[in-house]
């Protein structure tokens, strides 16, 4: 499948988190997270997956807060990609109470408009 379709962000993503959390193949994951976003630099769900894949597989905190980073900025209304880097800044401990609000907040307070199905599909990917 991929290759016939070697440029399909969503198909090396998928293939790249399989690669991770069934495969443990940590080598070659890394390889399609980064096709994925070479193959559209603009996505911030492929860059998200990747900043994830790198905290958990190197604990390489710049380098996972700077793809989050990068994946906020590319897509700044998506839940996902808010929730993700939240979490990821919750586990590191970065975020103190009393700070400005996280960027997730943020977000919907901007929009006015939370998906709900997205919020809890990222809530059950990290908490159950």
């Amino acid at each position: 499948m991929l290759e016939a379709n070697p440029d399909n962000t969503l198909l090396l993503r998928n293939y790249a988190r399989f690669l991770h959390k069934v495969q443990h193949d940590m080598k070659r994951a890394e390889e399609c997270f980064s096709w994925a976003i070479l193959a559209s630099p603009g996505d911030g769900e492929s860059m998200s997956l990747y900043a994830k894949f790198i905290w958990e597989s190197h604990k390489d905190l710049a380098l996972a807060e700077t793809y989050f980073e990068r994946a906020v900025e590319a897509a700044p209304q998506d839940c996902y990609v808010i929730a993700s880097y939240d979490h990821f800044l919750w586990t590191c401990e970065e975020y103190e109470e009393g700070n400005d609000p996280t960027p997730y907040y943020r977000i919907l307070n901007a929009t006015g408009r939370p998906n709900l199905g997205s919020v809890i599909t990222v809530a059950a990917e990290y908490f159950i």
